[in-house]
């Protein structure tokens, strides 16, 4: 249950990143970092009802597309790529959540122990 929490607590430290960079882009974007992991496990819990394999990771769009989430909950994540990696390590704090793609070719990481760094290219 702890894991979980952190967990969440640092998908919305990332999404907060995120927004804090392209703020200046679309200022009325607004994301709930809850609703996004909310998404994901719903999303992982549906393909193991459904005996489906779970992928590595999902985008936001896909979890859009898919309708766990909104158009306006990833609206600050737009003109990125942001990945929810799906299949992780909660023991391991240097395990990646979640990967975003900016538009410069940067990619921010969130890590397990509620880090945030930027990838090399």
């Amino acid at each position: 249950m702890a894991i979980a929490i952190a967990t969440a607590a640092a998908i919305m430290v990332a999404a907060g990143l995120v927004y804090f960079f392209t703020a200046s882009r679309e200022a009325a974007a607004r994301f709930n970092g809850a609703v996004i992991v909310a998404a994901a496990r719903a999303c992982t819990r549906d393909l193991q009802d459904r005996k489906q394999p779970i992928p590595p990771s999902i985008s936001l769009d896909e979890l859009a597309a898919l309708r766990y989430l909104k158009p306006a909950d990833i609206a600050a994540f737009r003109g990125l790529k942001a990945m929810i990696i799906l299949t992780t390590d909660d023991r391991d704090p240097q395990t990646v959540l979640m990967r975003v793609l900016m538009p410069d070719g940067a990619k921010i990481e969130l890590l397990s122990d509620g880090t945030v760094r930027e990838a090399p290219r």
